[in-house]
């Protein structure tokens, strides 16, 4: 008996140890783009479409020393967005089909990948966060800018800060969604 519980113990303690198996994955989560206020908010209904490209569980990482499970990967984009735009949107409203007559924000696709930092380092040493993102931003069924993004996370790591790491990448991600599509020229046209 006493055999079978030291096995399982030991089995147990294996799989919850960092870099195996059994490493807990990332759920929902916040992040607080930095998004400068425009003098007034605008009043014109933002829309946002996250399509299919936009995948609600993922895994990060080749290598089991970099690997991410990340959960409820959608919901923290949604929530990530509204930080972003609430602060110059009077009201913005998630919808799964794009609408016909609206301002319209779509998301076609995040793809996150980690990024080595340096490539003559130590591979399992200084990670960045890499978000590929495409969008498009409709008006009255028309496009009026889009952008490709490739984004690298401000923060790095070794492989045992890829939490943070990775949120900081949807951070500065949303941070340049908002830089790009919303320059002023779209500002001045949508007020």
């Amino acid at each position: 008996m006493k055999k079978c519980s030291i096995a399982t113990l030991v089995l147990a303690t294996l799989l919850l140890a960092p870099g195996c198996g059994g490493s807990r994955p990332l759920g929902h989560f916040l992040v607080n783009p930095d998004s400068p206020p425009y003098a007034q908010k605008i009043l014109t209904p933002l829309y946002i479409v996250l399509q299919k490209g936009v995948a609600d569980e993922l895994t990060i990482g080749a290598t089991s020393d970099q690997k991410l499970r990340v959960t409820n990967f959608r919901m923290s984009v949604k929530d990530a967005l509204s930080a972003t735009f609430s602060k110059n949107f009077q009201t913005i409203y998630f919808v799964d089909s794009v609408p016909e007559r609206e301002l319209t924000l779509i998301l076609t696709s995040i793809h996150p990948s980690w990024e080595q930092n340096d490539p003559g380092l130590n591979p399992r040493a200084r990670l960045n966060a890499h978000f590929s993102v495409q969008t498009v931003l409709r008006l009255d069924n028309a496009p009026i800018q889009a952008a490709d993004l490739q984004v690298t996370s401000r923060l790095h790591t070794d492989a045992h800060g890829l939490p943070e790491v990775f949120k900081d990448g949807l951070r500065v991600s949303c941070e340049r969604l908002n830089e790009s599509i919303f320059t002023p020229e779209i500002v001045t046209r949508i007020q």
